[in-house]
């Protein structure tokens, strides 16, 4: 009998571990577009749901607020009955919809829709319970995520000047971000990659600028609170060519007088890997880098 529940565990751990090394995480990063809600299902229902998303697909997704890839949740409720002696129980049938869509290209790459039937006490009570229905390892949600992300792929393939079109009206707009997170999807094999490069290296030579004076307020605003490896390493990526460098200088030769040379030596070691990156992959530094001052690079 041991050995039989022995053999049962094993054969439990060795599918879950096959599970775990199968999942792969996206290449691709997606935003959310949280709906403001209405009288049926409240914004907070559907803030709730994206965290639930978020969680449970932390290992198979990345999240990013500046792709263009946005998932669309909608909670439709189907049918809402009372049930029980007292009336005093919700009997509801409630569909939870994700649609993938890019908003700038007017485009939806993909829709999942799951139905569910659940009871509790009230109308809110019942929607989380349908929402908490969405787990890692639902298998058409898992599939959907899967056909999600070679849609987009074939999207790309098949419509490149339209990408290269809505990039440029960013570029514009001096919504350098988004422009890049548009173009970075390109496959290298299409026609059109030769422009793309050509975009990237032109949005990153405008965004240097833009980063330089943003990072360089931050920097400024850590320094006089004495918080000198924040300041660090909001400069870090700060390009020598941009604009305000020459300031970004004056403010390094001060902090370096109050910091250790380990510190120093660290923050030269980074900033000497991100001079030699190329124009796409120091843009993909700064996009992720912006606010994030625990990233660090290596060669």
């Amino acid at each position: 009998m041991k050995r039989t529940l022995l053999n049962i565990l094993l054969l439990v751990f060795s599918s879950s571990l096959a599970f775990a090394q199968n999942i792969k995480v996206s290449a691709i990063g997606y935003s959310f577009s949280i709906p403001e809600g209405d009288a049926l299902v409240e914004k907070k229902q559907y803030e709730f749901l994206v965290e639930q998303l978020k969680k449970n697909f932390k290992n198979r997704l990345s999240f990013s607020n500046q792709s263009p890839f946005y998932i669309v949740p909608k909670i439709n409720i189907l049918s809402n009955m009372t049930a029980g002696d007292m009336g005093d129980v919700k009997v509801m049938k409630v569909q939870v919809q994700l649609m993938v869509e890019n908003p700038d290209l007017q485009v939806t790459f993909n829709t999942f829709s799951k139905t569910t039937i659940a009871t509790a006490t009230n109308a809110e009570a019942a929607i989380l319970k349908a929402i908490q229905e969405l787990k890692p390892n639902d298998k058409k949600l898992n599939e959907f995520l899967v056909s999600t992300e070679q849609l987009i792929h074939n999207f790309y393939q098949e419509n490149c000047p339209k990408i290269l079109k809505s990039a440029k009206l960013n570029i514009d707009r001096k919504e350098f971000s988004k422009a890049f997170a548009l173009l970075r999807y390109v496959p290298e094999e299409l026609g059109c990659y030769h422009e793309v490069e050509g975009l990237i290296t032109s949005i990153y030579q405008q965004h240097k600028n833009e980063y330089c004076g943003k990072q360089l307020l931050k920097a400024k605003l850590e320094e006089s609170k004495e918080g000198y490896d924040k300041a660090l390493a909001y400069l870090r990526f700060v390009d020598p060519a941009a604009n305000c460098y020459p300031e970004v200088s004056a403010l390094l030769q001060q902090i370096g007088t109050k910091v250790n040379m380990e510190t120093i030596r660290q923050f030269e070691k980074e900033k000497n890997i991100f001079d030699k990156k190329t124009e796409m992959e120091k843009m993909k530094i700064l996009v992720a880098n912006t606010d994030d001052i625990s990233l660090h690079i290596h060669n």
